[in-house]
């Protein structure tokens, strides 16, 4: 990769996996300036589990993942879970529930709130063998199940949760930082305080003041002039899935 022009990259990794690609790429000066990173959420919602070599990496990464709006019930549920983890792991490091955790528990609650609407009166086996007969009845409800979890608003439209707001953010120091926000009616702006003016904004106005790789505050024009008969190639894995 650092032999093409494009300098611009984004990994969707493990949290494994993504850890030795990024310290690979910083070990051979792809993490300098010139160059963009852009990781999706399964790497951005483990920052805080992150060793010091890996953070110290990172700086000036970009990062997408799900916004979860604050809310007091949120709040209360940290402390209760921070509580209860340091107890079962009293020499455990600090941790943050992270979104994936909390998709969890506002997903238990679905199926706990249909079973109640369609009063269930047999035991409900969400995970093991054998058919409910209530189980129509019981999907339906499930699917038209609305409610504002921990996560969020919960709200399955064809089955998948509606799309959320993203935040958009960047690595600086021991943790992240917002430059932006995207949804799906105004794409990408600084925050839902936008005012009439800002809809005139472009792209790069778009996002507050970025630190990128390198500790440079200018935008990496992130290519370079190709070596003659240097050709792009894209990889598609040939896994069970794929068409």
């Amino acid at each position: 990769m650092k032999t093409m022009q494009t300098r611009v990259f984004v990994v969707h990794m493990s949290l494994t996996l993504g850890a030795r690609l990024v310290l690979k790429a910083q070990d051979i000066g792809m993490l300098s300036e010139d160059y963009v990173w852009i990781i999706m959420y399964g790497l951005m919602d483990l920052i805080y589990y992150m060793y010091s070599p890996l953070l110290e990496a990172m700086q000036g990464v970009l990062g997408v993942k799900p916004r979860i709006p604050r809310s007091k019930e949120l709040d209360s549920f940290k402390v209760r879970w921070r509580r209860k983890f340091f107890q079962d792991n009293p020499v455990g490091k600090k941790v943050e529930m992270g979104i994936f955790g909390l998709w969890a528990y506002d997903s238990v609650w679905a199926p706990a709130m249909a079973a109640k609407k369609v009063e269930v009166k047999e035991p409900v086996i969400l995970f093991g063998l054998g058919m409910s007969q209530t189980g129509p009845k019981l999907l339906r409800a499930m699917l038209e199940t609305r409610y504002v979890g921990l996560s969020g608003e919960f709200d399955l439209v064809n089955g998948r949760l509606r799309p959320s707001a993203f935040q958009i953010l960047n690595v600086i120091g021991k943790g992240e930082r917002e430059v932006g926000i995207w949804t799906q009616s105004r794409a990408i702006s600084r925050g839902f305080q936008m005012n009439e003016t800002d809809s005139s904004l472009n792209l790069r106005e778009s996002f507050r003041g970025i630190v990128w790789p390198g500790e440079i505050t200018f935008v990496p024009k992130g290519w370079e002039i190709p070596v003659s008969g240097t050709k792009l190639r894209i990889a598609v894995p040939v896994k069970l899935g794929f068409t």
